[in-house]
C-alpha cells in the first residue's frame, strides 16, 4: 500500500525512474496504446511548431503530426543520442510568447510539483488557435488502484494522478477550450503477457465506448485568446529566448552544475 506524506521528488527524479521502468511489458503496453489514442488526435492538428514535454524523455508522439518541426523540451543534461536538444524548466519554458502551434503534455502534469504553472507556461508559448494535448493518468482505473496498493516508490506509481474533470477546470480559467477527451487501458496493469493478450476485448469495448475508467485519459484542448504576458524582469528575459533554439538557456546550464 502506498505511504503518503513523503516529500515530492522532483520531475527530473521520475523522469529518470520512469525510464528504468520503461523496458517492462506494462511500459511498452501503455505506450502502444497511448499512441493508438493520441494518432487521430494528432492527424487533426495543424501548424508550424509543436513542441513535446514528456516524463518519458525522448520518446516523440507526434508520429501522425502534419506540424512541420517537431521539438522535445529536455529537463537535464546529459541528452544523448542528439546533434542538439532544448534543454529547460518545465516550469520555465525557454521560448518565446505564442511561438508555438501545438503542445504535447506527456505525464508531467501529476509529477511536477508545479502542474498548475506548467499549464500556465504552455498557455503562454501557444498562440491563439493554437492546440494542446495533454496526457494523464485516471484516478479512477484500475491503474490508480494498483498504485494505492503497489509497494513500489518510483514512477509511474509515485506522483499526484489528476482527474481529467480537474485538468478542464484549470484548462478553463487559462481560456482553453476542451474539444476532446478519450480514455485508454482498460485492461488489468500487469506485466503478464498473457494476461496483457487476454484483455484485448475489455480494451477494444472501453475505446469504442470511451469509458471513464481508463487508465490513462488524452485531452486536447484549443487556446481562445492571446496568453497573459509574464510581468517583465531582467531575470525573466534572459532565460526566454526564439524558437527554435539550439544552445542551453543560462538557467540551465546552472541546474546541470
Amino acid at each position: 500500500m502506498r505511504i503518503f506524506g513523503k516529500p515530492r521528488q522532483s520531475l527530473i527524479h521520475r523522469q529518470r525512474e520512469w525510464r528504468q521502468w520503461h523496458d517492462s511489458n506494462m511500459a511498452k503496453d501503455l505506450a502502444f496504446l497511448e499512441q493508438q489514442v493520441i494518432d487521430p488526435m494528432m492527424s487533426k492538428a495543424f501548424g508550424n511548431h509543436l513542441l513535446q514535454l514528456s516524463i518519458a524523455g525522448g520518446h516523440p508522439l507526434w508520429e501522425k503530426s502534419r506540424v512541420a518541426n517537431q521539438t522535445i523540451i529536455h529537463f537535464d543534461y546529459p541528452v544523448e543520442g542528439l546533434g542538439h536538444a532544448v534543454v529547460s524548466e518545465p516550469e520555465y519554458l525557454a521560448i518565446a510568447n505564442e511561438s508555438i502551434d501545438v503542445v504535447i503534455l506527456h505525464h508531467v502534469l501529476e509529477f511536477s510539483s508545479g502542474p498548475h504553472q506548467i499549464l500556465r507556461e504552455a498557455q503562454r508559448v501557444l498562440a491563439s488557435g493554437g492546440t494542446l494535448f495533454v496526457l494523464g493518468f485516471n484516478p479512477w482505473s484500475l491503474w490508480s488502484l494498483k498504485r494505492y496498493f503497489s509497494l513500489s516508490d518510483a514512477a509511474p506509481w509515485q506522483g499526484s494522478y489528476l482527474s481529467h474533470a480537474r485538468i478542464s477546470d484549470w484548462l478553463n480559467l487559462l481560456d482553453f477550450q476542451l474539444q476532446a477527451t478519450q480514455f485508454g487501458f482498460f485492461k488489468f496493469p500487469v506485466n503478464s503477457e498473457r494476461l496483457i493478450s487476454s484483455c484485448q476485448k475489455l480494451e477494444q469495448y472501453g475505446q469504442k465506448y470511451n469509458c471513464f475508467f481508463g487508465g490513462f485519459y488524452v485531452m486536447v484542448a484549443r487556446k481562445q485568446v492571446a496568453g497573459l504576458i509574464p510581468l517583465s524582469s531582467e531575470k525573466l528575459r534572459r532565460r526566454i529566448i526564439p524558437f527554435p533554439v539550439t544552445e542551453p538557456t543560462a538557467r540551465s546550464l546552472k541546474s546541470s552544475d
